[in-house]
């Protein structure tokens, strides 16, 4: 959520849910959370490591754990490309997704030259956050 109106289109008020409901809430403008909504508590979330990274792209562009070593040296470029930032490891991961080597290599230089639309626009988010500096998952009590 980006928005004040996109919390209340979404959420509305405390009368839309039942009492013991519990709503999760994403957003980079903790601020956001208090305008008119009673949050109880916020959880603040990590950036993903390089380990967690790897299993999120592995899982995406090969429906596996398990990656042929041919692979190996190009996960990290794939990995760097993506800024490490999930959403974006899953456009890349899911492009990458049924290739072999040579159109691996192809598809990330192309990348370079060429960037995908949708993974800049993802980039622009990650941006975003790194100026803002967290990231915070909310939930919403609704009594």
């Amino acid at each position: 959520m980006d928005e004040l109106k996109q919390l209340q289109g979404l959420a509305g008020g405390l009368d839309w849910f039942s009492p013991d409901s519990r709503v999760i809430i994403t957003t980079r403008d903790k601020r956001l959370l208090t305008c008119s909504h009673r949050v109880e508590t916020t959880y603040e979330v990590d950036w993903l490591n390089v380990a967690e990274a790897l299993e999120l792209l592995t899982w995406k562009a090969f429906k596996s754990n398990r990656v042929h070593s041919s692979y190996k040296y190009i996960l990290p470029c794939a990995i760097t490309y993506a800024s490490g930032l999930p959403l974006a490891l899953e456009v890349v991961g899911s492009n990458l997704f049924g290739l072999d080597i040579g159109e691996w290599e192809s598809t990330l230089d192309q990348y370079e030259r060429i960037p995908n639309k949708e993974i800049q626009k993802i980039l622009k988010v990650l941006m975003l956050w790194r100026k803002m500096s967290k990231v915070f998952f909310s939930t919403l009590l609704v009594a």
